[in-house]
């Protein structure tokens, strides 16, 4: 998994590591309801992530990301541009 962050032109490598890094869910919805006394029936948890290799968040206004199997060389990617709306930009 890798995924890069714009400043300004320059694409910078954000986060990378395999996939075994991230929490299984299994784990994840256990830790949930041990800490919540919540049962995970119909539940939507968004969450997730692996180290950054900048050492901080980065706030950009693109985001590309990879998931790719360096066996076959395939990759699913995707990519999201951010934009304040004028609500928000004043805050």
């Amino acid at each position: 998994m890798r995924s890069w962050v714009r400043q300004g032109s320059e694409r910078l490598l954000y986060q990378e590591a395999p996939v075994t890094e991230l929490l299984p869910v299994a784990d994840v919805l256990r830790a949930f309801g041990h800490a919540t006394g919540q049962t995970t029936d119909d539940i939507v948890i968004f969450l997730g992530t692996v180290p950054l290799r900048t050492g901080r968040f980065v706030f950009s206004e693109r985001y590309e990301l990879e998931l790719a199997n360096l066996t076959t060389g395939q990759a699913l990617r995707c990519s999201y541009q951010v934009s304040l709306s004028e609500d928000n930009a004043n805050r």
